[in-house]
């Protein structure tokens, strides 16, 4: 038996939350609070760029491989489903 709609909305909404409040952390830890000093808004506009732009692109992730975002969606574009595999330690 399937969830109620509004069950599942709720869940969904939650984890959206939460990610974005994990997001946001993160973001306030590694760029705002260790970059700087900011000397006007031109140069927390560039930063917040550059910090998205290595979020989604170049780094890291342990959940994908250890392979960035942008490289891991390449591979799973270009592979059949049943031929990728994730490395995690």
């Amino acid at each position: 038996m399937a969830a109620p709609k509004k069950y599942s909305d709720e869940l969904r909404e939650r984890a959206t939350r939460m990610a974005v409040e994990a997001f946001n952390s993160l973001f306030k830890a590694e760029l705002i609070r260790n970059k700087g000093p900011w000397t006007g808004i031109d140069d927390v506009e560039i930063a917040v760029a550059e910090y998205i732009d290595w979020f989604n692109r170049r780094r890291l992730h342990g959940e994908l491989g250890h392979l960035p975002p942008a490289e891991y969606e390449a591979l799973h574009t270009a592979s059949p489903a049943s031929e990728l595999t994730l490395k995690t330690s």
